[in-house]
């Protein structure tokens, strides 16, 4: 009886080892880079960025793009977010997009664009992970 006890809790405690390994490989997404989209009133053309690209390998199954700041000067404009992982999103406050179908070790590649802006001042700042 003593003998039975001690293998079954020695195979809970090795699934439940092996769960907690797993699970913690999966979340965890690299920072690849910041996210800088600016158009300012006022500011010369070589100083606007209103898209950026990123080509880069996954280091997890999951894809996040965040924006941490978005000033927006019209109602029309918005920011869009795209990666061939998954993610496809139109953003006009911030937030978070995530997918996990990247394979890891497979090339990804996303890009961030500030659309529809006019007059005045539009900004988004956020970062990229996977």
């Amino acid at each position: 009886m003593n003998t039975k006890f001690r293998r079954i809790l020695a195979a809970v405690m090795a699934t439940a080892t092996m769960a907690i390994g797993f699970g913690g490989v999966s979340a965890s997404a690299a920072y690849i880079d910041d996210i800088c989209l600016h158009k300012a009133y006022g500011a010369p053309s070589s100083d606007v960025v209103t898209r950026q690209e990123w080509n880069f390998t996954a280091s997890s199954s999951v894809t996040k793009m965040e924006l941490t700041t978005v000033n927006l000067a019209t109602s029309d404009a918005y920011v869009f977010l795209y990666s061939n992982s998954g993610i496809t999103a139109i953003m006009e406050d911030p937030g978070e997009v995530s997918s996990s179908g990247a394979t890891v070790g497979r090339s990804v590649y996303a890009s961030a664009s500030l659309n529809n802006y006019s007059s005045g001042s539009h900004y988004a700042y956020g970062e990229i992970y996977g």
